[in-house]
């Protein structure tokens, strides 16, 4: 009754991805196992991904522009979009504790001995678990930026400029 549910498929990192039934590139390969060579030949490349250069993916005009707003030299990691060391730790440690919200989520000394390694590496040498903790420290500060405690407070200012 049910062909296929998903498919895990192991990347070139070790890392297992899984498409399922309504995953894009599985309902491509059942469109062509249904019509055969009616899509077109089939090519090497995933579909619906877009392939861009490194140096795009990992870069952002505004870590590139010194004169853009929020860029300071000063305790940022280069090559990043990451705040000041200290402001980053503010505004982590008003969604952690102020706000509680990711109190039941997170391993608290875990996630502060990843933040400091994300300071103290610079961004060449950061590990595959380095990059997977960057949307954990993006959406921690983020939070923190939300449930900062006054709207004209520096914290606020300086978390929005960012």
């Amino acid at each position: 009754m049910v062909r296929a549910i998903g498919q895990l498929e192991l990347d070139e990192q070790g890392n297992w991805d899984y498409h399922g039934h309504s995953s894009g590139l599985s309902f491509v390969r059942r469109m062509r196992e249904q019509l055969g060579d009616l899509l077109g030949p089939e090519s090497k490349a995933t579909p619906f991904v877009k392939s861009r250069p490194m140096s795009q993916v990992f870069d952002s005009p505004r870590s590139l522009n010194p004169e853009s707003p929020g860029f300071s030299v000063d305790g940022a990691v280069p090559g990043t979009d990451l705040p000041t060391r200290d402001v980053a730790r503010d505004l982590c440690e008003t969604a952690i504790t102020d706000a509680s919200v990711l109190m039941r989520a997170i391993h608290v000394p875990t996630f502060w001995a990843s933040f400091d390694r994300m300071y103290y590496t610079p961004y060449e040498n950061y590990t595959n678990q380095d990059h997977k903790f960057l949307p954990l420290l993006y959406s921690t500060m983020s939070v923190g930026c939300l449930f900062g405690s006054d709207e004209q407070s520096p914290l606020n200012q300086a978390g929005y400029e960012t």
